[in-house]
C-alpha cells in the first residue's frame, strides 16, 4: 500500500538531485497517471489506454514491444543536438541546428 511508480521515482530523484521538470516519464496504463502530475515530460506509448494518450505530452510510434522508450530518446534528444555541417572555406566549422525532427512532429505530438 502507498507504494507507485512515482514513489520510487521522486526517491531517485532526491537521491540524485534532481528537479522533477527534468525527469522524462514513459507509461501506457492507468497505474501510470501519477507520473503526469509530477514528471516533467509525460509519454504515453503507441500501445497505450487512450485516456492515457490524451494526457501525454508525447506519444511514441512505437509500442514497447518495438523499443518505443529508445526510439523515442534517440528522437527527442537528437532535437536539442547540434551538427557539424560542413567547414567554410576558411577550415573553420560550420554548425546548424537540426530542426528537420522537430519539424516533422510539432503539431503531432508524436515521435
Amino acid at each position: 500500500k502507498g507504494i507507485s511508480k512515482y514513489g520510487a521515482i521522486s526517491k531517485l530523484a532526491d537521491i540524485l538531485n534532481i528537479d522533477n521538470e527534468n525527469i522524462i516519464a514513459f507509461g501506457d496504463g492507468l497505474n501510470d497517471l501519477d507520473m503526469i502530475k509530477n514528471c516533467g515530460v509525460w509519454v504515453a506509448l503507441k500501445n497505450a489506454l487512450p485516456e492515457v494518450k490524451d494526457l501525454a505530452d508525447y506519444v511514441t510510434k512505437y509500442d514497447h514491444d518495438d523499443d518505443g522508450v529508445i526510439e523515442f530518446l534517440k528522437e527527442y534528444l537528437t532535437v536539442s543536438k547540434i551538427y557539424l555541417m560542413k567547414k567554410s572555406l576558411f577550415g573553420q566549422l560550420i554548425a546548424t541546428e537540426n530542426t528537420q525532427i522537430m519539424n516533422n512532429y510539432t503539431n503531432t505530438r508524436v515521435l
